[in-house]
């Protein structure tokens, strides 16, 4: 040790600091070594061009799986002569398929898995042992995951649950939508099995028979406690015998309303039929105080399933009424370019995305009349479209399609146009090419 810096050190062996220079013959200085790369420009345009690519490339890939599956499945059923002239597509459909199913984007994998699941549960199936072969198949190919306890799969059917792969990424849109189509599809399979299924009008009318119908989910919004949720949804079975009905079976995802169900259905609880277009559910006494609050429950379920169906057969008038103003069919106004008026009806629902790919909020019964006009002088055909107009548009899409109103020049593949427009007319354009697919190229 130095002379003269014995006196510094401690009994227990710690040095005191006299100076700045002590301090600089101890210490490691480390210095802080920052990144130096420029930061990208927070461009708005840029960042919505990107977000309007990812959108785009989300609608293709909803319309590419369900095409090759459907193909995948006809090339499976050609005979062993015809079957070897295409194997290699098939071998080249199939693995396109499978990096889809596994791409690293978690937004283009995510909506691949859906529409494979969509595709599946869209059958035509006519029977609950068929529905219950397609999820055996389905869990077989690893596209489900059967699990033991129901709160840990979204989809339920016939007593089990269900899951996807973590692969698949869902989230509580994509959830919702295939559960909604399995529900749908075991709904077919359940009156393809009762061949004798009344009507609504039958079954006012006083006939005997039975009859399924689907309860759909309803938003409540209960203005006193500022409260907002949804009741949930159920498919019954009723039996009527002319006079009143009754519930013989129903499912429920909700644990609380499949109890409820199953208590109306084991106290024979029974309304007549006359209370059915009444605004007010019946009163009644009765010894057991349950009855009474399964007779307004089956109430209101029933008059629920009926309004939808109200709204639903609504839409069909205005649909048709709008194809009837159409001048041309979507074929000729998608396909040929002529000018006029066409009815964009779109066979699936349509599916607003946020710039991350993740669906926002689902529309249902998307359809619309929508013009061409041609101007001279002018490059591109004129888009008029007028959503404020009620024999043009159906209320239920009025307001979202509400940005788009206006004359809008065409362009290519209707790039002109605002989205979502722009998008339902990709997705009509697309349909058409399908369609004429399908009759071997024949789209006159």
């Amino acid at each position: 040790m130095p002379k003269g810096r014995e006196k510094d050190r401690q009994d227990d062996g710690s040095t005191t600091l006299r100076s700045l220079e002590d301090l600089r013959n101890v210490v490691v200085m480390d210095k802080l070594q920052l990144p130096e790369e420029e930061l990208p420009e927070l461009d708005g345009e840029a960042i919505r061009a990107k977000a309007e690519e990812r959108r785009q490339n989300i609608t293709q890939i909803g319309q590419w799986i369900p095409t090759r599956l459907a193909w995948l499945e006809q090339a499976a059923l050609l005979p062993r002569e015809e079957h070897d002239f295409v194997e290699s597509k098939i071998t080249e459909v199939q693995k396109d398929l499978d990096d889809l199913l596994s791409h690293p984007n978690e937004a283009y994998r995510r909506v691949a898995w859906a529409s494979a699941l969509d595709f599946q549960f869209k059958r035509s199936l006519k029977s609950q042992t068929q529905v219950e072969a397609l999820l055996r198949r389905l869990v077989s190919e690893k596209q489900l995951v059967r699990v033991k306890e129901a709160s840990d799969g979204f989809l339920r059917a016939y007593g089990q649950s269900y899951t996807v792969p973590s692969q698949a990424a869902f989230e509580g849109p994509e959830e919702i939508k295939i559960r909604q189509t399995l529900v749908d599809l075991m709904r077919r399979a359940q009156e393809a099995e009762t061949h004798a299924d009344l009507s609504w009008e039958d079954l006012l009318a006083g006939k005997q028979g039975s009859k399924g119908i689907g309860v759909p989910p309803e938003h409540v919004v209960d203005k006193q406690k500022g409260e907002e949720y949804w009741r949930p949804g159920c498919q019954l079975r009723i039996l009527s015998n002319g006079k009143r009905f009754w519930v013989i079976r129903g499912t429920a995802r909700n644990e609380k309303l499949q109890q409820a169900i199953g208590l109306t259905v084991s106290l024979k609880v029974n309304l007549d039929i006359g209370a059915l277009p009444k605004l007010d559910p019946p009163s009644v006494k009765h010894l057991n105080p349950e009855v009474p609050k399964k007779i307004q429950l089956l109430y209101h379920l029933v008059r629920r399933a009926w309004g939808a169906e109200a709204e639903r057969r609504a839409l069909m008038i205005l649909k048709r009424q709008m194809a009837a103003r159409a001048t041309f069919t979507p074929e000729q106004f998608f396909q040929k370019g002529l000018p006029g008026s066409c009815l964009v009806d779109l066979e699936n629902p349509w599916e607003d995305r946020d710039q991350e790919g993740h669906v926002v909020k689902v529309y249902y019964d998307v359809f619309f009349l929508v013009t061409r006009s041609i101007v001279k002088g002018k490059e591109w055909p004129r888009i008029d479209f007028d959503p404020d107009d009620p024999e043009k548009v159906p209320i239920h899409i009025r307001e979202y399609l509400s940005r788009c109103k206006g004359t809008h020049p065409e362009g290519e593949k209707f790039q002109g146009c605002p989205y979502p427009l722009r998008g339902m007319l990709q997705a009509a354009f697309g349909q058409t090419v399908k369609t004429a697919r399908m009759n071997g190229g024949n789209n006159s």
